[in-house]
């Protein structure tokens, strides 16, 4: 089992090494999944556009929860399952992400900590990508 992550800031090709570690990957013969986070669910999506689109002010924490919510429901339901079948998992983004875009200045304490600790039956190999532009 092997989950990538790609992290970086906005700008620094995240979505570009994905797109391209993916297709070599899968030249070379390798079942490979992308996913991107938040979002790959109807549930993640539609909490994406809540938090990124949306005009309405929310209360504190309110993102963070939304994009826990996404993040449960894409491994529980897209990374999990892809995992079990053998293919390679890339994300585009995840919980360093989330740390550095909704932790970040607020009190969060164990629970920022907390975010990024993914743990699946039989331990995938986690590759974090950490793109500076």
């Amino acid at each position: 089992m092997t989950f990538v992550v790609v992290e970086g800031p906005e700008g620094a090709g995240k979505s570009t090494l994905v797109r391209w570690l993916g297709t070599t990957l899968r030249a070379e013969g390798r079942a490979v999944l992308t996913v991107r986070e938040p979002g790959g669910t109807p549930i993640a999506e539609a909490a994406r556009k809540l938090a990124l689109k949306s005009r309405h002010d929310r209360a504190f924490g309110a993102e963070l929860f939304l994009f826990l919510a996404a993040r449960a429901d894409l491994v529980e339901r897209v990374i999990r399952p892809a995992l079990d079948h053998g293919q390679v998992v890339i994300a585009d983004r995840f919980g360093l992400s989330t740390i550095a875009y909704q932790v970040a200045g607020l009190d969060a304490g164990a629970l920022g900590r907390g975010i990024g600790q993914w743990r699946h039956d039989g331990d995938p190999a986690v590759a974090h990508v950490d793109l500076n532009t």
